[in-house]
């Protein structure tokens, strides 16, 4: 018998019942949002919402459970190990596309006949059309809101580290019954996190805007110190351009981007289906920067002072964060590698 039960905080909702699952864990774990979720089994049946949380259970070993996800994978998105695996699951909802998330639809949803669903996003459970999280308790299926990469509720200060990229892989190891393989990702992620600090100790903190190429390019959607990316850069040994705004992402114009006047760009793309064309579009960006009117006076444009970082890799939260902190910290202060 697999007992799921939700609840906000504390205020615990109702309860249903499952047919029964191979192994026992009562498991409690606490999400983003404040749901508590308590389960007695390892669920058998789970759905991902993005592609950014189905990465981490691709990490964890858990990808035989995964009936079904959201939004897509897309080419280039994943680490070459996984992706060919990761395109062969269901996809239960359209490609996101930038401003335009596309929810998986309730009837989608339910068909797929899940124990557990997984978002990255507070999107994947709010927007309009999705099953919100206590509509999935409704249901007696069990749901888990991710820490990492845009959690409201938990980011009441400013993402300096990776501790909550940590949470979520042994929350999530927790729930599938795989504990020990999140505490050995877990320990390489701070082994390689300790190397990079090392690295850079002592050194000048370059100012640094993180461009999301992909996201716009007539209005900037800079990523604010609530942001995975503002932890990325930190950890790195430098000090995010808008680490006074209190959001994860915020639009803005492009005269504050140049007033701020940044040491360093971060010029960042989503991955594309080959090495090659994810260049091309690193040089369409830095192309960009260079020829627009309102970014070629900058001093970082000026100078050419640009570091690349693929979207995946660093601006939503997952295993790949700490090799983000390595290879920026690396195009941040060259001289100490």
């Amino acid at each position: 018998m697999v007992t799921i039960c939700t609840a906000v905080v504390l205020a615990v909702a109702g309860c249903t019942s499952s047919p029964p699952a191979p192994r026992r864990t009562n498991t409690i774990v606490t999400d983003c949002m404040g749901h508590m979720t308590s389960i007695d089994r390892p669920p058998r049946r789970v759905v991902t919402l993005t592609s950014s949380v189905l990465e981490m259970l691709f990490w964890l070993g858990a990808e035989d459970l995964v009936v079904g996800t959201g939004t897509p994978p897309s080419p280039g998105d994943f680490p070459r190990r996984y992706e060919s695996e990761a395109f062969r699951i269901p996809r239960l909802s359209d490609a996101y596309k930038a401003g335009a998330y596309t929810p998986v639809p309730a009837k989608t949803l339910l068909g797929a006949e899940p124990d557990l669903v997984v978002g990255g996003f507070p999107s994947n459970f709010m927007s309009s059309g999705a099953l919100g999280q206590q509509e999935l308790a409704a249901q007696g299926i069990a749901s888990y809101l991710a820490f990492s990469t845009a959690c409201p509720d938990e980011n009441v200060g400013p993402q300096n580290d990776l501790t909550l990229v940590h949470r979520d892989l042994l929350n999530l190891g927790k729930l599938l019954g795989m504990e020990r393989r999140a505490n050995r990702l877990v320990a390489d992620m701070k082994a390689k996190e300790n190397a990079a600090a090392a690295k850079v100790k002592g050194a000048k903190r370059p100012s640094v805007f993180a461009f999301e190429y992909n996201e716009g390019t007539r209005r900037p959607v800079v990523a604010g110190n609530r942001q995975t990316i503002n932890a990325v850069i930190r950890m790195a040994g430098g000090m995010n351009a808008f680490a006074d705004v209190n959001t994860a992402y915020q639009d803005m114009d492009w005269a504050r981007v140049r007033k701020r006047d940044p040491d360093v760009i971060l010029v960042i793309v989503y991955a594309m289906s080959t090495s090659e064309e994810t260049r091309e579009e690193f040089q369409k960006a830095e192309r960009f920067l260079r020829t627009s009117p309102a970014t070629r006076t900058m001093r970082a444009v000026r100078k050419r002072s640009f570091v690349r970082l693929v979207y995946e890799q660093g601006s939503v939260g997952g295993v790949r964060n700490a090799n983000a902190v390595t290879a920026l910290a690396e195009g941040l202060h060259p001289e100490r590698y």
